[in-house]
Parts: structure tokens; C-alpha cells; sequence
């Protein structure tokens, strides 16, 4: 587990490895309660509780919709910066509300009630509701067609969702990339470095463990996200 966790931003080297230390999750909630630590999110009772009650979905929706809320709410107004920065973020709450739609539909789950979609991305409250209520998989990636991801759909016939997933997230990286153009003195530049560094890291992650499973190296081209 420690392998796998980056010391960066709130929590340093020194409070990850406390909280790897935890036997369960309760007590690192617990744990990270003690500190004090500001985050986007509130360590309290209610976040507790869920934790508790071994309810890890809701968890994550409580994580993560509390820190879009959080970074939405910095950047409202506009500017080239802001614009740039809410561009990325509705690019992955758009493909957390897709994935979500998609395993349940992949599984033969009617989607319909059982997820909490996250606020801010670019779909329309119409899109999320005829995905929502999408009866079969296929039916799912149609809809999805007509938005802004098309072209990334329409590229191929796609039936694996890790590559689907791999051509959302590169989506998002093209994007960002794009913006260093934008003006050489604003934010874009950042943005593009920091995402460009953020996939070069899952791509290393991917091969190492294609390798340590002894994937074919066909498969575990086809799961690396390229770009220049």
C-alpha cells in the first residue's frame, strides 16, 4: 500500500505512513480528525459514520463531491486562468459520471437510482438522465455520442472499459495540453506540465504491473495513454 501512495499536497511522507500504520479505516478517518488538517472536505461525524458502516461508495461520492464543490466555488467569475482550470475539472467530473453509468451497464445494471452523479461537469441535466436511464451498455455509448465525447467513441468499437476510460482520461490530457499554447504567461502552461508528469506516472504504473502479471505486450500497449 505505501508503494502506491505519492507525498504531495496536505499530507506529507511522515503523516502518510502514520495512517498505512491504521488497522482499519475508521481510525484513519479518526486519525486524520486529530490533526486538524484543512482540506476541501469536513472530517466529522457524518464522514465517520459512513466510514463505519463500511459504505466505501458513499464515501467516495462525499470525497469527491466536496471537493469539486470546493474548487468550482474558487473559480467562479471568469478570466483565461479560471477558464482553463474549470476546464480540466468538468473534464474529469464528466468522466467519474461516465464510468459510474458504464460499469453498472456493463454488469447488466440498470444505472436508474443507484448513483449519486457529481456536480460541474459539461453534461446536460437531459444527457444524465437518458444515460441514467439507459437499458444496456450499448445503449449507453450511443447516447454518450452525441455529447462532446463522439469523437473519442466513435473512434472505434469500444467493449473494453479500461481502454474507454483510457480514452476519456486522454481526452482530459489533450486538453491540458493544449492550453500551454494559450498564453506562455498564464496557467495553462502548469496545467499541461502537471498532467503531462501525472500520466507519464500512470503509464510507468501500468507497465510495471502488465509485467508483474505477465500481460501480453499487445494488452498493455493498449492501456498506455500516449501524447507529446
Amino acid at each position: 500500500m505505501r508503494a502506491s501512495l505519492l507525498p504531495a499536497g496536505v499530507l506529507d511522507e511522515a503523516r502518510l505512513n502514520k495512517l498505512v500504520e491504521q488497522p482499519d479505516a475508521p481510525q484513519v478517518v479518526d486519525l486524520l480528525a486529530t490533526w486538524g488538517l484543512v482540506f476541501p472536505f469536513l472530517i466529522g461525524r457524518e464522514l465517520v459514520k459512513m466510514v463505519r458502516a463500511g459504505n466505501l461508495q458513499k464515501v467516495e461520492y462525499y470525497l469527491d463531491s466536496s471537493y469539486f464543490n470546493w474548487a468550482f466555488g474558487i473559480l467562479k467569475g471568469g478570466g483565461e486562468n479560471k477558464d482553463a482550470v474549470r476546464e480540466v475539472l468538468e473534464g474529469l467530473v464528466d468522466t467519474r459520471n461516465i464510468m459510474s453509468c458504464l460499469l453498472l451497464l456493463n454488469e447488466g445494471i440498470k444505472p436508474l437510482g443507484r448513483i449519486s452523479f457529481l456536480p460541474g461537469g459539461t453534461l446536460s441535466k437531459m444527457v444524465i438522465s437518458r444515460l441514467e436511464s439507459a437499458q444496456t451498455y450499448e445503449q449507453g455509448i450511443e447516447i454518450l455520442k452525441e455529447t462532446r465525447y463522439g469523437k473519442v467513441l466513435k473512434e472505434r468499437d469500444i467493449r473494453d472499459l479500461p481502454t474507454l476510460e483510457r480514452l476519456l482520461e486522454k481526452n482530459i490530457l489533450d486538453r491540458a495540453l493544449a492550453m500551454k499554447y494559450r498564453d506562455p504567461l498564464g496557467i495553462g502552461l502548469g496545467i499541461s506540465y502537471i498532467w503531462a508528469k501525472e500520466f507519464e506516472v500512470v503509464n510507468l504504473r501500468t507497465i510495471t504491473f502488465g509485467i508483474a502479471f505477465e500481460l501480453d505486450r499487445p494488452r498493455i500497449r493498449e492501456q498506455l495513454i500516449y501524447f507529446s
